[in-house]
């Protein structure tokens, strides 16, 4: 799929602020995988606790209950930061 297509599809279930934009959780996945199948939780929990380990795997879980905030300055950086990366991926594949 072309990577404007896919959806951001994390690891950890719930969307807290502690984990929303964890690079090390996020992978991209379809609409049906990512919605309707509930994230193949079944599938990337494994994934994470083989890529990580179970001890990286429990403190991403305690990230999650983590209570974060973000500043719109940090919002902004992380904005242009994943705009930057989107289109150096772009520029690669021509």
């Amino acid at each position: 799929m072309h990577w404007k297509e896919a959806q951001a599809g994390h690891g950890i279930p719930g969307r807290s602020a502690g984990i929303l934009f964890l690079e090390e959780i996020v992978r991209p996945q379809c609409y049906r995988c990512n919605v309707p199948m509930r994230g193949m939780q079944e599938v990337f929990i494994p994934y994470l606790i083989d890529m990580y380990g179970r001890d990286g795997y429990e403190s991403f879980m305690r990230l999650k209950h983590s209570a974060g905030k973000f500043t719109q300055e940090t919002l902004e950086a992380m904005r242009d930061e994943f705009k930057r990366m989107a289109d150096e991926y772009e520029a690669e594949r021509g």
